[in-house]
């Protein structure tokens, strides 16, 4: 528990420390944006929490989990990360201010990359 603590701490620090692409969106926010901005935001949520996990324990089997969970198949296809996280997003929809793509990005990585 504490170690998922630590790690929480490193990417709140990395979402808040960084401009407004990486800092945290609401689900409001998120669906006001272009396919573009929020193709963005999510890259840079995988990225930052990556390399959060990377900083926290040097674990390259979970880097390369992330990796896969989210790479698609095919350039045409959506990768299985990105599928859950838009099924999530659109689950947590009652509330859109509420919640935060990126902690929904986490919630996924955390549950699929233990």
């Amino acid at each position: 528990m504490k170690r998922e603590s630590n790690l929480l701490a490193c990417v709140l620090v990395a979402f808040c420390s960084a401009g407004s692409v990486g800092s945290a969106t609401t689900i409001e926010e998120f669906d006001k944006k272009t396919s573009t901005e929020r193709e963005e935001i999510t890259d840079s949520a995988i990225k930052k929490i990556g390399d959060a996990y990377l900083l926290e324990n040097p674990d390259q089997r979970k880097a390369d989990c992330i990796k896969r969970l989210f790479t698609a198949a095919n350039p045409d296809a959506s990768s299985m990360g990105e599928e859950l996280v838009s099924d999530a997003v659109a689950k947590l929809r009652s509330d859109p201010t509420k919640y935060h793509v990126e902690g929904i990005i986490f919630g996924v990585i955390s549950r699929e990359c233990p």
